[in-house]
């Protein structure tokens, strides 16, 4: 027999869910307001060129995908009937290509350490599922309320509070091609005297259907001193060789790769082209699109046509497309956009450029 619920029951029940919500709400508007602040500097940023060699300002934001054994997992945890995303959100816009594009990104916790936080995306086109996540994990435990770190991931005049020491991207396209991108050893290096710090890794690692494309070693390094950067490329038979020694500064130029940079003019866009020395190649390009698809400029990111009364709704309105390429895809492409106005804490960085 069905279990009545009595009329005083059904009115806590009823408040309780409101007041959840209600305060969902709230940490949601909380999110926006930080996130359309953290666009608006960014877009200064990129505006004055800075964009294309001083990634260290954007450099921490990582998208992951998951392989395509992982993808029943994933589904089951963030759109079963248990869901275990804090913070979700979704909207259909259309590419760049004009293709129709659902997208659905989530803030996961549950089942992660204290430390860590994951960012799934979901893009479906016409039912085909390109998916990616950013797992972060960060120098201490992350507050109940992710909202709370606002103001404690900078480090302009300060050290940051929290920081990540580890992040995890991958991204895929519905036949299970992948592009990864690792961040290791994540430590705080004082660049300036008034005690402003950034994030730098220890190790990067760029990998394409997981096989290592750059690897980057950061060694002698302190919090007054960044240290020595060495870079690994492919040589001629695909194997990882150091190609620059940050100690000696040399270079091995048998695998010195072939690299082209395209940026769009007039429309908000670039792309990066690397050839490597056993022929092989990857390309990443990057698009500022609105909903319907059409391509932002790059006097539109400086501000023209901006208005103290409409600024919010057309920062907000940006959405970035990602395209990957490389020769083990045969052809295919990895193509995922995310909406960073509705994930503030993922507006701080970026997803990473080829051979940083």
């Amino acid at each position: 027999m069905k279990k009545q619920t009595s009329k005083k029951g059904l009115l806590k029940k009823i408040l309780k869910t409101f007041n959840r919500k209600r305060k969902e709400e709230k940490i949601m508007k909380e999110i926006s307001k930080i996130s359309l602040v953290c666009l608006a500097v960014l877009s200064l940023i990129v505006v004055k060129g800075v964009f294309a060699r001083n990634y260290d300002l954007v450099n921490e934001y990582r998208r992951e995908i998951r392989l395509s054994n992982e993808r029943a997992s994933t589904q089951r945890s963030i759109t079963g009937e248990t869901r275990t995303a804090e913070y979700e959100t979704g909207k259909t816009i259309t590419d760049i290509n004009g293709y129709t594009v659902q997208i659905e990104q989530y803030i996961e916790r549950t089942g992660l350490e204290p430390n860590q936080y994951k960012l799934t995306v979901l893009n479906y086109r016409d039912d085909l599922l390109t998916e990616g996540y950013s797992l972060k994990t960060f120098n201490k435990d992350l507050p109940e309320h992710l909202g709370d770190l606002y103001g404690k991931m900078h480090g302009i005049g300060q050290a940051p509070e929290y920081y990540p020491t580890d992040v995890e991207t991958r991204t895929s396209n519905p036949d299970g091609d992948s592009w990864q991108f690792n961040l290791a050893g994540g430590f705080l290096w004082e660049y300036a005297a008034n005690g402003s710090c950034k994030v730098l890794y220890e190790t990067q690692l760029t990998s394409v259907n997981d096989i290592p494309k750059i690897k980057r070693e950061r060694t002698e390094f302190d919090f007054h001193y960044p240290g020595f950067i060495s870079c690994y490329l492919p040589d001629v038979s695909g194997e990882l060789v150091k190609f620059y020694d940050g100690a000696t500064r040399t270079f091995n130029m048998d695998v010195a790769p072939d690299i082209s940079i395209q940026i769009g003019n007039p429309e908000a866009n670039w792309s990066k082209t690397m050839v490597f020395a056993d022929d092989t190649s990857i390309s990443h390009t990057r698009h500022w699109i609105n909903d319907d698809g059409e391509p932002l400029t790059w006097k539109k990111l400086a501000g023209e046509g901006l208005t103290p009364e409409n600024w919010q709704e057309e920062i907000s309105s940006w959405n970035k497309e990602h395209v990957f390429k490389a020769t083990e895809f045969e052809g295919r492409t990895i193509d995922i956009v995310w909406s960073p106005h509705s994930l503030a804490l993922e507006v701080l960085n970026d997803v990473p450029e080829i051979n940083r």
